[in-house]
């Protein structure tokens, strides 16, 4: 069938999807590269490991939860990580980072917990950075005399910060 040989699934508001209907639909799709979960309820954190184990040559995640997402199920293959509105500590963010060297799309909108000044890192493929409804301090964008920040923004082109909260900018 050529279902089988979907590439892309959306499945933004599909609130009978649960555990098991995703793990079948990512163990049958086996040219999945790209899946969208958004407004689906039912599907637990132990739902997508599960999934995400069946189809490890997934490239793009976009996942919205209200729950806990954990840094593991990041594949190192991801060019697309969309945790806006997940429960995320500061060291997930870390994790996924450091794990996710492909990554060119990083959305986190809605995320408070991020401490930009605590980074250390390189990432050089982030092409696009989504910081919509965060508190971040400007001075945490680019490098402080300090040198505080290293992390490496060499290819990002388009970082979206509004409305952000933005400290220490009395003109924003």
């Amino acid at each position: 069938s050529s279902l089988l040989k979907l590439r892309k699934v959306d499945l933004t508001g599909h609130y009978y999807m649960d555990d098991q209907s995703l793990c079948y639909l990512f163990k049958n799709l086996k040219f999945l590269e790209e899946a969208i979960i958004i407004g689906c309820y039912h599907i637990t954190n132990n739902g997508v490991a599960n999934a995400l184990r069946e189809r490890p040559n997934l490239r793009s995640f976009s996942f919205t939860s209200y729950s806990y997402f954990d840094p593991e199920y990041a594949a190192n293959n991801f060019i697309l990580l969309d945790l806006s509105r997940c429960s995320l500590y500061v060291d997930d963010i870390f994790h996924v980072l450091r794990n996710c060297t492909k990554i060119k799309q990083l959305n986190l909108t809605n995320y408070s917990g991020m401490m930009w000044h605590e980074m250390n890192f390189d990432v050089p493929n982030l092409e696009v950075l989504n910081l919509s409804h965060t508190m971040v301090e400007d001075e945490d964008l680019g490098y402080s005399a300090w040198g505080n920040l290293t992390l490496d923004y060499r290819s990002l082109s388009f970082m979206l910060l509004l409305p952000s909260f933005i400290a220490g900018n009395a003109d924003v």
